[in-house]
């Protein structure tokens, strides 16, 4: 069996009533820009005299940032134009709790630290993070999982948009409270790594002001196997794609490995970069012809000894030559062409082909590369090509950032941050952790989810599956509350299968709060409506907000039906139905047919009687 070793890192944003170190609002109510400034970020030497290498990076793309301000949530500790206030003491009680929760060793000291980011999410050029929690553990189906930090962090800006070379990011999600949870390198299989994340995802959601929804949550994978090295995955939104971004990883890496023992007797030569845009004067291909008619270029390289190997698959549908586009497109340009592929598909012909080999000097075992754009732009990414194929004659694996993509493929993002980035706040003092300050967090540590799961299977006598689906729907409080006035499997399926029924259709199931769900469920009760009515409820309140009781009754019920209507459409469902009428369930039959039309306009006792008296007369 295929050997991995896997880290998680886990960040939920917190539901606090202000920012971190501030104090803006959290509620993404604003729509209405305030103003915008400008400003480009640059990477520092460090006090080891070195550049962080993802910073570099960064810088190289050249990129201005546009920050977009809004009322109530951002202000000038946001732009970083003032020292940041207080730590929000309401986060770090949660983050404490799940510290606790996870057995870590709490420091009596806490620090707050900042890490050197420059990718434009943050105005700075670093996030703040703070470690509360150190060494714990996480016991799992499939043993312990060792935790090595536990961290609360300033959230990112938002990103809204590009435009060439500027990029637009809303400040209203900078400086949000967010929790970060580390393991360590414990997981060795790719299910493993999804039980983990579920795991600590349950203790996350036991806290009363957690985040829901989209983008709330994001787990990141580190990833490594034998003879490969550590890469990040980053931003993994969906929990159940874990395991398919842990094989595909393994895939990457063991197909990179390969191609380096390919290489072994290899050594490339620093290539000269060519321009071959004479070859290319009279071409027809789109691409080419814009950017030479532009003033632009066509360079080309040789790759000695690298024949066939741009051409092998990583992952479906993912090569070596897509490895070096992406590091192609960081420096500004769209792609690349490399001889590996069918460059007949994109118009370039044989004796094209032939005339660049000749001019690269490439002999048999060789492969190219052409790369067309600006000559600054063209040489830049043509070096940066170069230099991603000349390591891997022996780093199989580099070590770097990667995005994960909806399908469980990833691309490349940013070189893996040196270990030197962190470094002190310097406009804060360090928080005391005394003995009284833990005892008050861990009096109020809320009920873990297990131990819930079982109070409710005891007490409620739901199924097991239904009583975790409650709780994963972040609404168990409004469950138990209702649990004591209606039927408790009712309610649990209305609060987990209803909703999401209704969601899938479409409805705003994200506008209807906790009264609102009492509301439906009180016209339910009194005008003994049936389960379809309490969903019209449910999406007639998430469609009208402000609807009182009356107005939902009247919408859900409609007109009260005359009895002598009644009648006269029960006795013509028996007449179109005389074999059901000849069975013993005949009532019953009738009865759900009669009260599908009617849709909770007349209780069900009442039709139950009609039923009853309409069959007596028919057998007379």
């Amino acid at each position: 069996m295929d050997t991995v070793t896997c880290g998680l890192e886990i960040h939920q944003q917190l539901a606090t009533e202000r920012k971190l170190f501030c104090g803006c609002t959290t509620t993404f109510a604003q729509e209405e820009l305030d103003f915008h400034l400008l400003r480009n970020l640059r990477p520092v030497v460090g006090e080891l005299g070195e550049i962080d290498p993802a910073a570099l990076h960064e810088v190289l793309k050249k990129k201005t940032f546009r920050y977009h301000f809004y009322p109530l949530e951002t202000c000038l500790v946001d732009a970083d134009e003032e020292p940041i206030h207080l730590l929000n003491e309401e986060a770090l009680h949660a983050a404490l709790t799940v510290a606790l929760f996870l057995n870590c060793k709490i420091p009596d000291e806490i620090h707050i630290m900042r890490k050197l980011v420059i990718d434009g999410s943050n105005t700075s050029g670093f996030q703040r993070t703070v470690v509360v929690g150190m060494d714990g553990s996480l016991e799992t189906a499939s043993g312990t999982v060792g935790i090595a930090t536990v961290a609360l962090e300033e959230e990112s800006a938002q990103i809204l948009g590009k435009e060439k070379s500027i990029v637009d990011y809303g400040l209203n999600r900078l400086g949000i409270p967010l929790i970060e949870i580390a393991t360590k390198p414990d997981i060795h299989t790719p299910e493993q790594a999804k039980d983990v994340a579920a795991a600590i995802g349950r203790i996350l959601r036991a806290l009363p002001n957690v985040r829901r929804g989209l983008g709330t949550i994001r787990q990141d994978l580190n990833v490594s196997v034998p003879g490969g090295s550590r890469i990040e995955l980053k931003g993994i939104q969906d929990l159940g794609l874990i395991p398919l971004f842990v094989r595909r990883e393994m895939e990457r890496q063991q197909a990179l490995v390969k191609i380096t023992k390919a290489l072994k007797y290899v050594s490339l030569v620093p290539s000269t970069i060519v321009d071959v845009s004479s070859t290319f004067k009279a071409t027809g291909i789109a691409r080419i012809k814009d950017t030479l008619n532009n003033d632009g270029v066509v360079l080309g390289a040789r790759l000695p000894g690298f024949a066939g190997l741009l051409g092998t698959e990583l992952t479906p549908g993912k090569r070596f030559g897509t490895e070096l586009a992406a590091y192609a497109r960081h420096a500004g340009v769209g792609g690349l062409f490399h001889s590996d592929e069918d460059l007949k598909q994109y118009g370039i012909g044989k004796l094209e082909i032939w005339d660049v080999k000749k001019k690269l000097a490439c002999l048999p075992q060789d492969a190219f590369v052409l790369i067309a754009g600006s000559q600054q732009t063209a040489t830049a990414a043509l070096q940066r090509v170069l230099e991603r194929a000349a390591k891997q004659l022996n780093t199989p694996v580099i070590p770097e950032v990667r995005k994960a993509e909806r399908d469980g493929s990833t691309t490349f993002l940013r070189p893996m941050p040196g270990s030197s980035r962190l470094y002190p706040e310097t406009d804060s003092l360090p928080v005391r952790i005394d003995v009284s300050y833990l005892s008050r967090v861990k009096e109020r540590l809320p009920e873990s989810l297990e131990t819930k799961h079982e109070r409710f299977l005891d007490e409620y006598k739901v199924s097991p599956d239904l009583a975790w689906q409650v709780i994963d729907s972040g609404r168990s409080d409004l469950f138990e509350d209702l649990a004591k006035q209606y039927d408790s499997t009712l309610v649990a399926t209305t609060l987990t299968a209803t909703l999401t029924q209704l969601r899938r259709s479409a409805v705003p199931v994200h506008k209807l709060t906790n009264d609102h769900i009492r509301l439906a469920f009180e016209v339910f009760q009194k005008n003994h409506i049936n389960k379809d009515s309490l969903a019209d409820a449910l999406r007639h309140l998430a469609q009208h907000t402000d609807a009182d009781r009356e107005q939902l009754r009247t919408a859900v019920t409609g007109t009260t039906i005359p009895t002598s209507v009644l009648v006269s459409r029960i006795s013509e469902l028996i007449k179109t139905h005389p074999q059901e009428c000849e069975k013993r369930n005949a009532q019953a039959i009738i009865m759900g047919l009669t009260m599908k039309e009617i849709r909770g306009k007349v209780s069900g006792a009442t039709v139950a009687n009609l039923v009853a008296e309409e069959l007596k007369k028919r057998k007379q």
